[in-house]
């Protein structure tokens, strides 16, 4: 089985016009991320300090939004950064588009991260990227021709990567041509016909079979609703309402552990719906408790989140998570 990605509309950040920060307020680096401590924002803000008197003309744009925001303000501000750093919040994707062909770079410096379709819609609307390796960052970038890597979030770091690219335009337009030819491989016309050969594929080899439960959601709803009715269930039943089927496992929670927000309950349901005996996951989540008890609520909820992305969900990764 290859493997398959998900995609973007390449020609949306090919095609998209250059922001009008780009013309009215000069050269920018832009940040188009959730202000959340694995993002590492804090980390692109500090690089800005250290080129403050350097590049004095170069500012930074933070769109996005989450639970670091009033952080990240007062950090900027306490570095005198106030006027050259400007968070705008998120925005709808054509505004991004269009922030990403009018920058003159864009910094990925996430301490953890799935793949990170930003880092391809930058390279497909001509942004140069510098960004870590962590997770899948370089698989979606194409490896080393697709970026200028750090390798930490650190601010010194990511100031010389900015440096780099300020200092030798030559070099810079190098990388955005090699970087838009590798997005080339996530349109979604071109992701399209590879899902179809895939499916052409499976067509070939198909045999009819009867329904058979393959994790716990789909052996509960069999054991609950189609055993006892004699039949299998209907588009009518109340379960095929996904949020019903989530409220059931919530439930079951320690209330304790869900007022830690969305990034609690996420990590919750995902471990139930992979098979983590419910026994087991009331203990990781008192660990947890237990652990991070004069940490911020929305700390730990994004450090759980996290975790769950990469589905680990025992004690000691949740820990890692939520501490990096």
């Amino acid at each position: 089985m290859p493997t398959l990605y998900v995609g973007i509309d390449h020609e949306l950040f090919s095609g998209a016009a250059p922001h009008p920060y780009a013309t009215s307020s000069g050269p920018y680096v832009l940040s188009l991320r959730r202000l959340e401590p694995a993002k590492s924002v804090d980390r692109t803000i500090e690089a800005m300090g250290l080129l403050k008197d350097e590049i004095p003309e170069l500012r930074l744009i933070v769109a996005g939004d989450g639970s670091m925001r009033s952080e990240l303000v007062a950090y900027a501000d306490r570095l005198g950064l106030a006027s050259r750093v400007h968070f705008i919040g998120d925005v709808p994707i054509e505004e991004a588009a269009s922030l990403l062909k009018g920058a003159f770079a864009t910094v990925v410096a996430s301490k953890s991260e799935g793949g990170g379709l930003v880092n391809v819609e930058a390279q497909a609307a001509g942004c140069p990227v510098i960004a870590t390796r962590a997770g899948g960052i370089a698989e979606y970038l194409g490896g080393e021709s697709g970026a200028l890597y750090v390798d930490a979030p650190d601010g010194r770091m990511i100031a010389d990567g900015i440096r780099i690219l300020w200092r030798d335009p030559d070099a810079r337009e190098r990388l955005v041509t090699d970087a838009r030819a590798l997005s080339e491989r996530f349109s979604t016309r071109v992701l399209a016909a590879e899902y179809t050969d895939v499916y052409a594929d499976l067509i070939k080899t198909w045999q009819p079979r009867g329904f058979a439960p393959w994790d716990m959601i789909t052996s509960a709803l069999w054991e609950d609703l189609a055993v006892p009715a004699g039949s299998a269930p209907t588009l009518d039943h109340p379960w095929r309402t996904p949020q019903a089927v989530e409220d059931l496992v919530l439930a079951t929670a320690d209330p304790g552990f869900r007022a830690l927000g969305h990034g609690a309950d996420a990590f919750y349901y995902l471990a139930w719906a992979t098979g983590v005996p419910l026994d087991r996951l009331r203990e990781v989540c008192a660990y947890v408790l237990r652990s991070t008890g004069r940490l911020p609520k929305e700390t730990v909820a994004a450090g759980l989140e996290h975790a769950a992305d990469w589905g680990r969900f025992d004690s000691e990764s949740c820990l890692g998570y939520i501490r990096n």
